[in-house]
């Protein structure tokens, strides 16, 4: 498969503030757990809803739920933080980034 075919089924596939919000924060994260409080969600994705009720639903409706569907994260989980609302992003290995170029002993 060609990279340009996986972008176009990407592209497809996805809402914008989804999308976005992969290639912002996750697409190069190489852990399997990503902690993100509500507020950078919105910011990373352009969101600027004042009501953090609408926010919250906008963001899982929008943005995880088809992150999830399309399995490009495995789970999402909905915490309180110091800050406020806070989502635990659990990937699997098959959609994590490629290393970043860490140096590792070896």
């Amino acid at each position: 498969m060609l990279a340009e075919d996986w972008l176009d089924g990407f592209k497809a596939l996805l809402p914008d503030s989804a999308k976005i919000l992969y290639r912002r924060l996750l697409l190069h994260h190489n852990g399997s757990r990503t902690e993100v409080y509500l507020s950078r969600i919105a910011e990373l994705a352009g969101l600027n809803d004042s009501n953090a009720t609408n926010l919250r639903k906008t963001v899982e409706q929008n943005i995880l739920m088809p992150l999830q569907e399309h399995g490009y994260i495995n789970t999402y989980e909905e915490t309180k933080g110091l800050n406020g609302t806070k989502y635990v992003i659990c990937r699997n290995s098959k959609t994590k980034g490629k290393d970043g170029g860490s140096v590792k002993p070896g």
